[in-house]
């Protein structure tokens, strides 16, 4: 087995479980605020969100709304406007379906 092989293998183990791609435009509320995001992946344990206005440096906890659903969590990392959120408490599977569903009916 190769460095790289192992690497991977170990990045695999450690993320939890797998990502959906879905599309759908949230809001984060965040220090007493709410601002548009998009969701661009899901998991049952986070998301990977899209802001087109840079979140606060102090904006680590936070709430993901969308669909009447609200979800806390926090950023575990940045990349430019994207954001790795990590949830609080698991995201319910059935959730997750029906976020896919929506993004599907969005797309047409």
């Amino acid at each position: 087995m190769t460095m790289l092989t192992a690497l991977r293998d170990t990045i695999r183990k450690l993320r939890r479980s797998e990502r959906t791609l879905v599309l759908i435009r949230a809001r984060v509320r965040t220090g007493g605020i709410d601002l548009p995001v998009d969701i661009v992946d899901v998991s049952e344990s986070g998301a990977r969100i899209y802001a087109s206005t840079s979140l606060a440096a102090d904006s680590d906890a936070l709430t993901l709304l969308w669909n009447n659903r609200e979800q806390r969590g926090r950023i575990v990392w940045r990349d430019g406007n994207r954001y790795g959120v990590k949830f609080d408490e698991p995201l319910p599977r059935v959730v997750i379906l029906d976020m896919l569903a929506a993004a599907q009916k969005l797309a047409g």
